[in-house]
């Protein structure tokens, strides 16, 4: 990760007018990433809230109600960002708010390609990125309008366009 040149960004996070502040929530089991992270969020702005147990991430989402949520694919072997990014979209309080998933597991995530679509409020992010392309990604997630098919399904995703959620006709 680089973080040439992020500070002249500052104030990203913070409405020009009313001076409130967007709500980035983090889930990654991560401490180093996730504190890098939550540093360079808070000084541009954004209100940054951390949640480190993939177990908690629903009801953490659910409680603070962020803007945006920044998701690891691989928590923990027991529970993974793909079922909690499936959960999110399951509950109509969470599917709303955007998600950008990230991973250095570049073959996950372009497994799950045809899902990780703007216009469904979700982003693709390999890690290790830049600093810079990070902050992008957040901007471009909190202003892009989200495309709706009504009874589409998870995350408003057409079912036609779903892969590898089988489990979810289990639940």
């Amino acid at each position: 990760m680089s973080n040439s040149g992020f500070a002249q960004n500052r104030g990203r996070g913070q409405h020009p007018v009313s001076g409130t502040r967007k709500r980035v929530v983090i889930i990654n089991d991560d401490d180093v990433l996730t504190g890098i992270v939550l540093e360079l969020l808070t000084d541009e702005g954004y209100e940054a809230l951390a949640c480190t147990r993939a177990a908690e991430a629903h009801a953490f989402v659910w409680r603070h109600q962020p803007n945006l949520i920044l998701l690891d694919v691989h928590l923990n072997v027991e529970q993974n960002g793909w079922h909690i990014l499936d959960v999110l979209g399951l509950d109509p309080v969470t599917r709303p708010v955007p998600v950008i998933v990230w991973s250095a597991a570049s073959e996950s995530l372009t497994a799950h390609a045809p899902v990780l679509l703007p216009k469904y409020g979700l982003y693709a992010l390999p890690n290790p990125f830049d600093l810079d392309t990070l902050l992008d990604l957040i901007s471009q997630a909190l202003t892009a309008p989200l495309d709706s098919h009504d009874g589409a399904g998870p995350r408003n995703i057409p079912a036609a366009s779903r892969t590898g959620y089988e489990w979810l006709g289990k639940l």
